[in-house]
């Protein structure tokens, strides 16, 4: 699976949020144009457990995304960031029989700001 979000700045958050260690200075970013006829299934907040925003993220949402992965209903899988609920991250499946349609662009150098760094005392 391919774990990306709506924009940059969401998948910086989701960095930020779920790391154990310092940022390094070699990330990427890469854009992904998704067809707007290439299927997605959504999941909104009431399709998920009462616990899919919890750290670490519950067996249960797990489960779902393995489940989604294994059918093949579709290359794409939206839903919702449990950093920003509002704002959506996107699965893609290389394994379903449409993800060759899913456009990457080029890879850009992804620096970050000296202010979201971890501070050492």
């Amino acid at each position: 699976m391919i774990y990306t979000a709506s924009s940059a700045a969401l998948a910086a958050l989701e960095i930020l949020a779920n790391r154990t260690n310092e940022l390094p200075d070699d990330y990427i970013a890469v854009s992904v144009d998704i067809p707007n006829d290439l299927r997605i299934i959504t999941l909104s907040e009431t399709d998920l457990p009462n616990n899919w925003r919890a750290n670490p993220h519950p067996v249960e949402t797990r489960n779902l995304g393995g489940e989604w992965s294994r059918d093949l209903k579709s290359a794409v899988l939206s839903v919702p960031s449990a950093v920003i609920p509002w704002e959506r991250n996107y699965i893609l499946n290389p394994a379903h029989s449409s993800f060759d349609r899913i456009r990457f662009g080029e890879p850009k150098a992804f620096r970050w700001d000296d202010r979201l760094r971890r501070r050492t005392p």
